[in-house]
């Protein structure tokens, strides 16, 4: 409470929610905990995110707090974010570099 009195005296409320995000990430890390993201465009059940929290715990040594993000725009697939490590395996994805490299060649007439 002391720091929020602080923070609020010296006018800088607006960066409390920035504030509260660096506490509870270094409070997770403090614990061993890494918190992860799975978005995927439908739900997946318990055993495929028991199996994708026991490989992120095996690769970076932690434990996982696994959140599941369910966006239909992403088509199929999934995305998984580790901390600062991105994994976009997502159709989304894979039709846009798709797309991409269509504009890029030109077809000769």
């Amino acid at each position: 409470m002391s720091l929020i009195d602080l923070v609020v005296k010296n006018g800088r409320e607006s960066f409390l929610p920035a504030i509260a995000r660096v506490f509870i990430h270094e409070t997770l890390k403090h614990k061993g905990i890494t918190k992860s993201v799975l978005t995927t465009a439908v739900a997946v059940d318990e055993k495929v995110k028991a199996r994708i929290s026991a490989m992120i715990s095996d690769i970076f040594k932690t434990k996982v707090e696994l959140e599941e993000v369910i966006d239909s725009e992403i088509i199929g697939g999934f995305i998984l974010r580790v901390d600062d490590n991105y994994i976009d395996a997502s159709v989304r994805n894979k039709l846009n570099k798709i797309k991409k490299e269509l504009s890029k060649s030109e077809i000769p007439s």
